[in-house]
């Protein structure tokens, strides 16, 4: 992504596509995935029945955080709202660790700076 397309996101020039608003999402949550660690799996914090886990990608590859990235709105609850992907930014497990992400990321981001700065020196040599 270019900083001119960063630009015109920014001053709402264009509006942000699909997949790059996914992946600024992955991105957030990653850089900030200590500050929810300690939260309930999506199956878990939404009690989803045991006879669904099974066909799960989130459950089956064990992201239950990230269930909103690995399903991108197959879940059960998004395929009944018919609104797929969009679905998952309104779930309530999306909103709480997004919000704990948020929370972490202004609180300093030091594991970004950590890779920022590794960026920086890999970009040196």
């Amino acid at each position: 992504m270019s900083l001119k397309a960063v630009e015109s996101y920014e001053q709402g020039w264009r509006s942000v596509p699909s997949n790059v608003e996914r992946m600024l999402y992955y991105l957030l949550f990653k850089l900030n995935q200590k500050a929810f660690e300690a939260e309930f799996p999506c199956w878990a914090a939404t009690s989803c029945p045991e006879e669904r886990r099974g066909h799960c990608v989130a459950y089956v590859a064990q992201e239950g955080h990230f269930c909103w990235f690995f399903t991108g709105g197959l879940c059960a609850s998004a395929k009944a709202s018919g609104e797929g992907e969009r679905h998952c930014y309104r779930c309530a497990v999306f909103i709480r660790l997004k919000s704990l992400a948020e929370a972490s990321a202004e609180g300093g981001l030091p594991q970004a700076e950590m890779y920022q700065r590794g960026r920086r020196d890999d970009a040196s040599l």
